[in-house]
């Protein structure tokens, strides 16, 4: 089995070594620089699931029945969920200017479902970890910031 086919298994969880493997040393340094960022601004442990044939594992931050984000782990990258409503997307509006010109088109160009904009966004470098705190921000405020 490849190390990127135990992501799809429903019936065995990747370990945490499995996932740093996959995820690769190049694109690490920002796996753990978010994660650790999400321990001490939201103060949130994930919870390992399967979320899907399609999707695989991943990791969900929520509190309270409320999701923050979800992150999937890739071979060479991973993918942060985040799914802003139209409070938030109002709210955004604000920070719209501090986000990178990709992440702009990005969340003009997603299609708004009922329940608010679905953004899947890749993180291979640095580029995109502030954007996405940056809409983290606008779904629930970091303690001590």
């Amino acid at each position: 089995m490849q190390k990127d086919e135990c992501l799809f298994n429903k019936n065995l969880a990747p370990s945490d070594e499995i996932i740093r493997q996959l995820i690769g040393d190049d694109v690490l340094v920002y796996w753990d620089m978010f994660r650790d960022y999400l321990k001490e601004a939201y103060n949130m442990e994930p919870e390992l699931l399967y979320y899907g044939q399609k999707h695989g594992w991943c990791l969900r931050y929520r509190k309270s029945k409320r999701t923050l984000c979800t992150i999937f782990p890739e071979k060479g990258a991973f993918t942060v969920l985040v799914i802003l409503g139209s409070r938030e997307l109002a709210k955004l509006e604000h920070h719209f200017l501090e986000l990178n010109s990709k992440m702009q088109t990005m969340i003009q160009t997603t299609h708004k479902e009922y329940d608010g904009k679905w953004l899947w966004i890749q993180v291979k470098n640095d580029k995109y970890v502030n954007d996405v705190k940056t809409l983290l921000s606008v779904k629930r405020k970091p303690k001590n910031r």
